[in-house]
Parts: structure tokens; C-alpha cells; sequence
């Protein structure tokens, strides 16, 4: 998302030198796993548009609880300086949500930036994007 310095997953230019045909390392993988991981894999998809709309399909525990621990993750991969960031979130809602004073008000009530992030990236909103 915009306003953040993500350090994750692969840097753009590693991926800019893959070659078609050549056999996918395991560090060009990780996205591929990480997604799969929690319920998004990428290559399938029961839509043809994508993903289901139907919210229940998003909704088992099990799910949850992985999108919690990807978001957790996930944030430990922005730089040191976007981690300490007080503001990092306020500006990643400002800069993507046609609504972020409700976004803010929700994200504002938690404890770290950890958990700000974790609440940020596991709400509708985000999801349904």
C-alpha cells in the first residue's frame, strides 16, 4: 500500500531478472506460500473475477487467526524506520481510503504499531479491495 517502505517480499529488481522457464528459486516463492498460507492463493482462485464475495468464505477461524499472524509478520518486514513510525498508519489510511477518519478511529485503539497494523490489514475494507 502507499505510505509505507515495504523491505517484502522480493525486491522489485530480483524480480525484474526472471526468466521464464527457469525454475523458481524458494525466496521468489515466498509470496506464492505466504498467500496460500492464509487462504489467497494466487493461481486458484474459485472466481473468475478473483476472489469470493461471499463473506463467509472469509470468515473461519482458522483463516483468521492466519491473516492475524501474516499482518503480524508482514509488519516486521517494513523498514526499522516505518516500524518506530507513530504515523506510518495514519498515513498509509489517509493516502488509500475514501473514508479514513472511521478507519483511524478504529486502528487508533490499538496498543502498538504492531497491532495497529494487524487491525489495519484484517478489516473489511482491506479485504474487499
Amino acid at each position: 500500500m502507499s505510505g509505507s517502505s515495504y523491505a517484502y517480499p522480493i525486491p522489485e529488481k530480483k524480480m525484474d531478472r526472471f526468466q521464464l522457464g527457469v525454475l523458481v528459486s524458494q525466496d521468489l516463492r515466498e509470496p506464492d506460500w505466504r498467500l496460500e498460507n492464509i487462504g489467497y492463493h494466487p493461481y486458484k482462485a474459485k472466481q473468475p473475477n478473483g476472489y469470493s464475495d461471499i463473506s463467509t468464505d472469509w470468515l473461519s477461524t482458522e483463516l483468521i487467526i492466519r491473516r492475524l499472524m501474516y499482518a503480524k509478520e508482514a509488519f516486521h518486514k517494513y523498514k526499522i524506520k516505518d516500524q518506530l513510525d507513530d504515523t506510518i498508519h495514519e498515513k498509509i489510511i489517509r493516502t488509500n481510503f475514501d473514508n479514513p477518519d472511521k478507519i483511524l478511529k478504529i486502528v487508533s485503539k490499538a496498543k502498538s504499531n504492531e497491532e495497529q497494523h494487524m487491525i489495519l490489514f484484517n478489516l473489511p475494507e482491506v479485504l474487499r479491495a
